[in-house]
């Protein structure tokens, strides 16, 4: 990975006094649309990052809401960044980290927009991949009360973590459950794989997830979050503890060659943070089959419920 001060210094001198930094309230429509004025080979690189929800050869952090902090990367992405900080498409700090404003949710936000610049045979997209995708790191502290749990129940752990961050994907989180096997009474949802957490935002997003520590197990969660997608959860995420980069990197390929899952998320938890190695895409179930889009609504009116009753 090529040494970011090489790069950094100019783009510091030219733009960080004069550019604001782009906070969350940025009108993305109007901040996505300038992408099209990147260099070709720029604009493909920035439209499968954005498509398969990976960062590729860079060292960067992501905030809960997927605002993306590039702090280091590949010489060969040079001309890209520069790019989205010349077009006023990310911000610069004086430490020279370059930031993108709500990169990883732009997809889910505004898909037909980008469907509509990154234009490239969807093959380039789905097929047989292999890719060495960079973890994004979220970090995710906790309390001493917290870090004297005792983390045998991996699950317990995974949900501290989570509950911590406040916001989560697409809003600030108004409820998590765990081990959610059934919900309401009169209209009841039972789950074929219960939900190991479930999280809903204010935007009535609904999060599936499924925990497993592969240093105990051999399953990896492939079936259960096809099983999420077609209850009509709106994101669904693979959370594993960590083990190595390689086989982290294994299970993102695992996912991209599964079509059913494609836009499954994964994350590792380790020690003080979060690793996404993939984030996920919105699930476009509901919206193609009404029988999966009535399913959504159940989940949702029964969470409502809940939230109600809190």
């Amino acid at each position: 990975m090529g040494s970011f001060d090489k790069v950094g210094k100019s783009i510091i001198e030219e733009h960080y006094q004069t550019r604001r930094p782009i906070n969350e309230t940025t009108d993305l429509t109007r901040l996505i649309v300038k992408i099209r004025n990147l260099e070709t080979d720029d604009l493909k690189t920035l439209c499968r990052w954005i498509n398969l929800g990976i960062i590729e050869n860079a060292k960067v952090t992501i905030d809960p809401l997927g605002t993306v902090t590039f702090m280091d990367w590949s010489q060969e992405y040079d001309s890209l960044i520069h790019g989205l900080v010349e077009l006023g498409i990310a911000s610069v700090d004086l430490r020279g980290s370059v930031t993108v404003p709500l990169m990883m949710q732009w997809y889910n936000a505004l898909g037909d927009v980008i469907n509509g610049i990154c234009t490239d045979d969807e093959a380039d997209y789905y097929g047989e991949y292999q890719v060495r995708p960079s973890p994004m790191y979220m970090a995710a502290p906790v309390g001493k009360e917290i870090e004297e749990y005792d983390y045998e129940d991996f699950v317990a752990h995974v949900y501290h973590r989570l509950r911590s961050l406040g916001s989560y994907i697409s809003g600030k989180v108004i409820y998590v459950g765990v081990n959610v096997k059934s919900l309401g009474l009169m209209n009841q949802v039972v789950f074929r794989t219960p939900v190991d957490l479930l999280v809903m935002t204010n935007d009535h997003s609904i999060i599936a997830h499924r925990i497993l520590d592969p240093n105990r197990t051999v399953h990896r969660g492939y079936s259960a979050v096809e099983d999420y997608l077609m209850s009509g959860f709106d994101y669904a995420l693979i959370v594993h503890g960590y083990v190595g980069p390689r086989f982290h990197e294994e299970v993102v390929n695992n996912i991209l060659n599964k079509p059913r899952i494609v836009n499954a998320g994964y994350a590792v938890v380790a020690e003080d943070s979060v690793l996404f190695y993939k984030w996920p895409r919105i699930n476009e179930l509901p919206r193609r089959s009404p029988t999966v889009g009535m399913s959504r609504s159940l989940i949702i009116n029964n969470l409502k419920f809940l939230v109600r009753g809190q």
